[in-house]
């Protein structure tokens, strides 16, 4: 919804967006209406905010029929492959199938069907004479945002846990890098662009650090995800191969990390800031592929 929002204000500097689904259930209809997108779906859910006119219906069923395709290449294995290729763009062009499934961490077995679908989508293309592969350089900006779009499915499965600091400058005050942790999410924004102040932390680390990164933090289990006497901490498991990172002492997450995690929130704020992040960052990254291709 976060990604909806942020094309949707896009759009608006040109006229007035009007939002058309198959669905949209009450929760995201909400989001929708705080972010003051108008919408409708086919079955008559409809939020139009136009004075003089106002309509609001929400409520209505999910379709039985809706059948919601599976895009293998969008799957959270084939997120964490566009991801490698993205950060790793020699392997995009000539990195065998068993080199990329070691670098992204996936089973071999999956790496050609993710593959292959990317080509059917023309986000990539590959030469019939000697099967080297190049990225649709075109396409890059589009993939980068279906992406972000998608990475809450693999980012959910990396959840550990959320926790309380009671200083709000805590993760300033050790060297994150000795735990293997990098910051993700509002922090890597906030770092990234100069803009933001964080109210929720990101951290990214290995499942068996985490106790002794929240003893030497002195993070509390957050019962109360509305809890106002600290920074609130969410604790996710890198799917990347954080350990390089570390060793260069980057204590910052990629920035397609801090731009997916920023989209993901649906919060106005964090979405311009992922704007910043995406001009000032993520164009580097579509020249280095463009270099490599």
């Amino acid at each position: 919804i976060g990604t909806i929002i942020n094309q949707m204000n896009t759009i608006t500097e040109t006229g007035e967006p009007l939002l058309v689904g198959d669905y949209i259930n009450d929760r995201l209809g909400e989001k929708l209406q705080n972010a003051d997108i108008n919408y409708l779906d086919t079955v008559g859910n409809a939020y139009l905010n136009k004075k003089p006119l106002f309509i609001l219906v929400k409520g209505n069923a999910k379709p039985k029929d809706l059948i919601e395709p599976i895009d293998q290449a969008f799957t959270p294995n084939g997120l964490k492959v566009i991801f490698t290729l993205l950060t790793y763009p020699e392997l995009a062009v000539a990195g065998t199938q068993r080199e990329i499934a070691t670098s992204a961490n996936v089973a071999l077995g999956a790496v050609g069907v993710i593959i292959k679908n990317l080509i059917e989508k023309e986000f990539l293309r590959q030469k019939i004479r000697n099967n080297k592969r190049q990225w649709n350089i075109d396409k890059l900006p589009e993939l980068i945002e279906k992406w972000a779009e998608e990475y809450p499915k693999l980012r959910k499965k990396q959840f550990l846990g959320r926790y309380i600091a009671y200083d709000q400058d805590w993760w300033r005050e050790h060297d994150l890098t000795k735990y293997g942790a990098q910051l993700g999410g509002e922090i890597a924004g906030g770092e990234y662009t100069g803009y933001l102040k964080p109210e929720i932390a990101t951290i990214y680390i290995a499942p068996e650090k985490k106790n002794d990164f929240l003893k030497m933090f002195k993070l509390a289990k957050a019962n109360d995800l509305n809890n106002t006497q600290g920074m609130l901490v969410e604790v996710l498991a890198p799917f990347w191969n954080i350990k390089e990172d570390i060793v260069r002492n980057q204590t910052l997450a990629d920035p397609l990390i801090a731009y997916a995690d920023l989209i993901a929130t649906a919060d106005v704020r964090n979405i311009e800031t992922a704007q910043m992040v995406r001009e000032n960052h993520l164009e580097k990254l579509i020249n280095r592929v463009s270099n490599e291709n």
